[in-house]
């Protein structure tokens, strides 16, 4: 009896995983056909077109990956827990944290382009996690309502945006208007030019692949 058990546990674990890499196969496949479909942004792209950016991400206020610690200006990181057979009280599923701080793709001599979205597909591969981070992994299962005692059973993701990287964002092209110069400094100056940002929501995500896209 033990070892069907056991072998139960291992089936159920199996299947887990091969579920938890096909939802993450079909994000990225997604958000590199939005990356390849997209063109590139150019001078004369207007206001509210979808297009694509690359360059180098510069970050504006980093953020704290959860599970790495890592500086990042995105975030997503997951745990999924398998429960022991006939404990029905185990936690069961997907628990998920995301989270996007606007950042800055510097483009050298193009200039620069803000990204400001709540909502990104990622094209990333999933970090080599150290399994010495037991602190913030049980910190993140305590957040997600886990029992401590299921971080055994428990597999952790988590795929970032680092600040240095080389990354193409497609989104919604929002020209930023700065307020326009005072009655005196028109006299001086010409008015500033807009400010691009790619911005993307729940229904429009932003697509995020590392490198440039073929």
């Amino acid at each position: 009896m033990d070892e069907l058990v056991g072998w139960g546990m291992l089936a159920v674990a199996a299947g887990s995983a091969a579920i938890g890499e096909l939802r993450r196969a079909a994000e990225r496949r997604r958000a590199r056909r939005e990356l390849r479909a997209k063109p590139a942004l150019e001078p004369n792209t207007a206001d509210g077109a979808v297009v694509r950016v690359t360059g180098v991400v510069r970050a504006i206020e980093p953020l704290a990956a959860p599970l790495s610690g890592r500086p990042c200006v995105v975030y997503r990181s997951r745990v999924d827990t398998t429960p022991a057979l006939f404990r029905r009280e185990a936690p069961r599923g997907r628990r998920e944290a995301t989270r996007m701080a606007p950042f800055v793709i510097d483009r050298g001599a193009e200039g620069t382009v803000l990204v400001d979205g709540s909502h990104a597909l990622l094209d990333l591969p999933p970090l080599t996690l150290d399994d010495g981070e037991r602190a913030r992994r049980e910190q993140f299962l305590l957040t997600h309502g886990v029992p401590i005692r299921e971080a055994t059973r428990a597999r952790f993701e988590e795929t970032i945006v680092e600040p240095g990287m080389t990354v193409s964002v497609a989104g919604l092209v929002m020209l930023d208007v700065p307020d326009g110069p005072s009655a005196v400094e028109r006299h001086f100056r010409q008015d500033q030019p807009p400010t691009l940002r790619l911005t993307g929501n729940a229904t429009h995500p932003l697509a995020i692949g590392a490198g440039t896209v073929p």
